[in-house]
């Protein structure tokens, strides 16, 4: 069940980065109905499908902290693709968070 929240953190951390492309530079309400955004919906949707599924065989208190996930992947994508810049203190954070999900993954 790890592999199939990892994929539900991985599809909306992704979603996230095309809703960026897609937002980015527009001024008007038609400007946001472009294939990024669309691809977005696409990525949120097939996530909670995967997090759905997940609910219906796991506990809450075990699926829910992997939104965190979510959070540390959104950090990647902003570093690695669309090369923002990272702190110290957000990285700290992100191990910390990834700390946290081993402990509770953790069987």
């Amino acid at each position: 069940m790890i592999l199939v929240l990892v994929g539900s953190s991985i599809l909306a951390a992704f979603g996230q980065m095309l809703f960026k492309w897609g937002a980015a530079g527009n001024t008007t309400a038609l400007a946001y109905a472009n294939i990024y955004i669309l691809g977005g919906l696409i990525c949120y949707g097939l996530s909670t499908v995967l997090w759905l599924w997940a609910l219906s065989v796991e506990r809450l208190s075990m699926v829910f902290p992997f939104t965190a996930l979510t959070l540390v992947l959104i950090y990647g994508v902003s570093f690695f693709v669309l090369r923002e810049n990272i702190g110290v203190r957000e990285l700290g954070g992100a191990v910390l968070i990834l700390g946290g999900l081993a402990l509770i993954a953790w069987r």
